[in-house]
């Protein structure tokens, strides 16, 4: 009689996934992943779930972790990437999106298109700070994989907003607003890009005044002649 494998409880798996993540350091914990997750339909709905919660994992890692986050953006699989992670917080915040391209890898536009569905489908629990150890379950619960496979290929572009001061101040309003904004869009990366608020102004019941929008454009303008000077006059960095 064949003898199955002993099966492991949930919090015995996560501890050992976690002392693997640990060993490894997350870069190369992800590395071993990508071979199995790289393939959208070869993967059982419960399996992909399970590979996906260690993507996460290891994500939570990058964020928490500087040195991990330098290492990471250091690998020389990054270097002839053009959305490769920088070295700040901004990105390191965003380390998901960087861990499941990673997983993925940079093949083209089929690695491109999991990217983006394996994103679609862990990003809001990313946003709320979701434990690892909860991601399969939720995903289960709310249809996450199996929404990711009936995804429409139409091209879609996803915008992450990155965190400045005027964003912020939007971001602070809990009511519904019009706003006038000047906007600064990076390369994109697959089916999605960075996008940063530099000026901007808003009103709460109308629409606001283009001329309060123009100065507020000039004013912005005009600081960013004066750091560009002010770079520009900085002696370079010894190699």
């Amino acid at each position: 009689m064949k003898r199955k494998p002993p099966h492991l409880n949930p919090v015995t798996e996560a501890k050992n996934s976690e002392s693997e993540l640990l060993a490894l350091g997350a870069s190369s914990y992800l590395l071993s992943l990508r071979s199995e997750i790289s393939q959208l339909l070869a993967n059982t709905d419960e399996g992909l779930r399970q590979k996906l919660g260690k993507v996460y994992k290891a994500a939570v890692y990058l964020r928490e972790d500087k040195d991990q986050w330098q290492s990471f953006c250091e690998r020389d699989e990054w270097q002839s990437f053009k959305g490769r992670p920088k070295i700040n917080d901004v990105d390191r915040s965003d380390a998901l999106r960087y861990a499941i391209r990673f997983a993925v890898g940079f093949d083209g536009a089929k690695s491109n298109s999991t990217v983006h569905r394996y994103n679609r489908a862990l990003g809001t629990l990313w946003k709320s700070k979701v434990p690892a150890q909860d991601v399969p379950r939720l995903l289960a619960e709310e249809g996450g994989v199996e929404k990711m496979k009936r995804t429409s290929a139409k091209a879609t572009i996803s915008l992450r907003l990155l965190k400045n001061r005027v964003g912020d101040q939007l971001d602070t309003a809990n009511y519904p607003f019009e706003a006038f904004v000047y906007i600064r869009f990076s390369a994109k990366d697959g089916r999605s890009r960075n996008a940063e608020i530099l000026a901007g102004t808003a009103r709460r019941s109308r629409r606001p005044s283009f001329e309060a929008f123009n100065n507020e454009v000039l004013t912005w303008q005009k600081k960013e002649e004066k750091r560009l000077k002010a770079a520009e006059r900085q002696p370079p960095k010894p190699l």
